[in-house]
């Protein structure tokens, strides 16, 4: 859902991983984590926040911008099925920001966690780093780096760009598969390159630089280090068009719960450097 402005030092030790994949093309209908599960963004649209408005939204500094924090008393609804998030769940330590997914005892519902950049965002490079634990993911759990547009007069595929998103897609025992997608301004057709499987488990860290231009998103995924690539390819067809409210988004949440209440492991994730380059 959206993108960034300026840096923050990254890394930490990793565990040495294979990251097996390559660049490849594909497209098909709308269907992945931001479903839920249904298969389609139209599922979602009746509990999507309605219209850009961050009056009443907690707002922290990092990377050089404000953010503002996702709550359930500002902008409740999806994607997470409870349609729960909590602002306190995301948070700056150490010049990084952390984002995690938790049972609440209170609600007894997962509520997951969200940021959104003041910044508006378009074409230009992007570049972020993150980590965690693979051991916290369970099947339900997500991260997401996107670019979005939340405006009520938003084109059918919201200007979403998904420069990352790692999960295990509800599948329990299977391997977290980072994806790397975008949807179509007009029908919201989903476009997305192959798929880059975390082939080991422990700490894993990733760098990711995106570039989004007129008619091209490349994305690359590097090693914690930026010294090895592991995973790139580009997309030409029906590449979304930046509009005056598309901004940078971040979240931590839970794919694929069958009720409100399902409860879930909860995870978090390290972002430890973001930086957004506008074009010129």
């Amino acid at each position: 859902m959206k993108k960034r402005h300026l840096t923050l030092a990254a890394t930490l030790c990793a565990a040495s991983m294979v990251f097996p994949g390559g660049p490849a093309n594909a497209s098909s209908p709308a269907d992945d984590g931001h479903s839920d599960g249904s298969g389609t963004w139209g599922s979602l649209l009746d509990t999507l926040p309605a219209r850009e408005n961050f009056d009443g939204a907690r707002t922290f500094e990092w990377a050089g911008q404000k953010w503002y924090a996702r709550d359930t008393g500002w902008k409740p609804g999806g994607p997470i099925k409870s349609g729960e998030w909590n602002k306190d769940q995301a948070h700056v330590e150490g010049g990084s920001l952390y984002l995690s997914a938790r049972y609440n005892n209170k609600s007894k519902k997962m509520a997951g966690s969200e940021v959104v950049s003041s910044q508006t965002v378009g074409y230009g490079d992007y570049h972020f780093a993150f980590e965690t634990g693979t051991t916290q993911f369970d099947e339900h759990a997500i991260f997401g780096a996107f670019t979005y547009d939340w405006d009520e007069q938003a084109k059918e595929g919201f200007t979403e760009i998904d420069l990352i998103e790692a999960s295990r897609w509800s599948e329990k025992g299977a391997k977290i598969h980072n994806k790397f997608t975008y949807y179509q301004d007009n029908g919201g057709r989903k476009h997305n390159i192959d798929d880059h499987v975390v082939a080991q488990e422990g700490i894993y860290k990733f760098q990711v630089d995106v570039k989004w231009e007129k008619g091209k998103i490349t994305w690359k995924l590097w090693d914690g280090n930026h010294s090895r690539l592991l995973h790139s390819g580009s997309l030409t067809e029906g590449v979304p068009v930046p509009t005056k409210t598309t901004r940078m988004h971040m979240n931590a949440w839970c794919h694929g719960l069958k009720a409100e209440n399902e409860k879930s492991k909860d995870f978090s994730v390290k972002v430890s450097d973001y930086k957004y380059t506008p074009a010129k």
